[in-house]
Formats: C-alpha cells, sequence, structure tokens
C-alpha cells in the first residue's frame, strides 16, 4: 500500500526492485512505513450479492455467455 499508486479503479504496485541488503531498511527505513495499514478485504468497499451481479453482468464475457455466444476471444 505504501508504493500503490490509485488509478481510480484499481490500485497499480509498482515492482520491488530493492536490493537484498535488508539492513538499511531496518536501520535507516522510513518509520511511518510499517505503521501504515494494510490494504485488506476489511478496509475496502465490499460488494453485497446484488451488486456483485450487477457488476458481472456488465462484462462482455457473461453477456456473450448469456446470449448464447461463444466466448471465445476472452
Amino acid at each position: 500500500m505504501a508504493i500503490a499508486e490509485d488509478m481510480g479503479g484499481y490500485y497499480r504496485i509498482a515492482m520491488d526492485d530493492r536490493d537484498l541488503n535488508y539492513g538499511k531498511y531496518f536501520k535507516s527505513g522510513e518509520k511511518g512505513t510499517s505503521q501504515a495499514l494494510d490494504y485488506t478485504s476489511h478496509n475496502t468497499q465490499r460488494l453485497d450479492e446484488k451488486e456483485l451481479t450487477e457488476l458481472l453482468l456488465k462484462l462482455n464475457y457473461v453477456q456473450r455467455a448469456i446470449n448464447g455466444e461463444s466466448p471465445e476471444g476472452y
């Protein structure tokens, strides 16, 4: 979460390109980083069954399946 970039509908998490010298992270790292809240299903918006159904019905893949079409290409 500390390095995640909010892209609106999703988060972009950059590659972890740190070296393996962990000592510098424990001795001279940013203290606030370890106090940040982790991103979990308990601290984000959860969808109920109706909201999830509405979201899934927007997908082309699901619409094609409902209409009896082949989902090829997805």
